[in-house]
């Protein structure tokens, strides 16, 4: 998809939807980086990737989210990511579960040629999300790029109307990830550009899968 700033600077956005497996880490940075560098191949400058792309969605408990988040932007999803970014000379969001001391979070990281450059933690928490991670304490940030300014959410069904109905200025980007029914994004604006996994019906896990 291609965005037209106000300054006629035309931003190439690649939106990357797959299935990441829960609890497999490796697995899932690895198809990223795929992912990632066919989209670069195909002219992306900015790559958006689903919500929890690096672990996954569907958890089992706190225990399983506290294997598998990491610290933003030091921890092993979160390097790997910003590693891309700075290699492929592009900028890349992307859902990451956040550890924070002893709080968890529903996180997006922006980085780019430049390496890390900030985050959101998502603030509508939805169904068994509330019992796993803390609400987002950053508010709404906005990030100041080169094409112009950028913001980050993780959408849910709740917050979906209050978020796509957002005024934003023209030289501004919205950029959203989230586990939410295709439907969501038809009614989205042209200067937002959202993703989700290939399927929230299913959640594929190690050793087997999740149906809901």
């Amino acid at each position: 998809m291609s965005v037209e700033t106000s300054t006629a600077r035309t931003v190439t956005v690649a939106t990357v939807q797959f299935e990441p497996i829960v609890g497999d880490r490796v697995r899932n940075l690895a198809a990223i980086e795929r992912l990632v560098k066919t989209a670069k191949t195909k002219g992306a400058e900015t790559v958006v990737l689903p919500e929890l792309a690096d672990s996954g969605y569907t958890f089992r408990d706190g225990d399983e989210v506290a294997a598998l988040a990491g610290p933003v932007p030091d921890g092993p999803g979160a390097k790997t990511l910003c590693r891309l970014a700075e290699e492929l000379g592009l900028y890349i969001v992307s859902g990451v579960a956040e550890q924070d001391g002893d709080r968890f979070y529903n996180s997006a990281l922006l980085c780019g040629p430049e390496g890390y450059i900030g985050k959101y933690r998502k603030l509508h928490l939805w169904n068994n999300e509330n019992r796993l991670f803390r609400q987002g304490d950053l508010g709404l940030p906005v990030f100041d790029l080169p094409f112009g300014r950028i913001r980050t959410r993780v959408r849910t069904h709740m917050a979906q109307s209050m978020l796509t109905h957002t005024s934003m200025s023209i030289t501004e980007i919205a950029l959203y990830l989230g586990y939410s029914e295709s439907s969501a994004f038809s009614r989205s604006f042209k200067q937002q550009v959202g993703t989700t996994p290939a399927s929230y019906r299913t959640t594929h896990r190690c050793g087997g899968s999740l149906a809901f």
